[in-house]
């Protein structure tokens, strides 16, 4: 009967061992199970940080995935939602710009000028309802 040649180079018990350190990596995300038993005696991460990886890469990965299934890219699935953003980006930086020309941000001046603005211009009401609605 032929062992397979991983299993007779390393060993059973090893490759057994190493096999479920692979899952237990996969399972959580990238974190391998050393790492996670210094995580849960609070010591210190090492440099580079391991616990920094999964976060970095799956956000990357995020933006811009190796594959995607075609059930997901139907037109109907994506349907502006990458300019819905970026029209919300610019009614949240222009409103933004213009309250900073007539809000000052101190403690002593930040409610008297809130209210001074909304009775004054109707305009600004507006501009103030959509700094508040935008990024939601």
């Amino acid at each position: 009967m032929a062992v397979q040649p991983e299993i007779e180079k390393r060993g059973f018990v090893q490759t057994v061992l190493d096999a479920a350190d692979d899952v237990f990596t996969r399972v959580t995300a990238g974190i391998p199970a050393g790492e996670v038993r210094r995580m849960l005696r609070g010591e210190a991460a090492g440099r580079p940080n391991p616990r920094l990886k999964p976060h970095s890469e799956t956000f990357l990965l995020h933006i811009k995935p190796t594959y995607y299934h075609d059930s997901v890219t139907k037109f109907t699935h994506t349907f502006r939602l990458g300019l819905l953003s970026t029209y919300l980006f610019f009614v949240e930086t222009i409103t933004g710009l213009i309250l900073m020309i007539w809000y000052a941000p101190h403690p002593r001046a930040a409610y008297t000028d809130t209210i001074r603005l909304l009775t004054m211009y109707r305009s600004v009401s507006l501009c103030v309802t959509s700094i508040a609605w935008a990024p939601k």
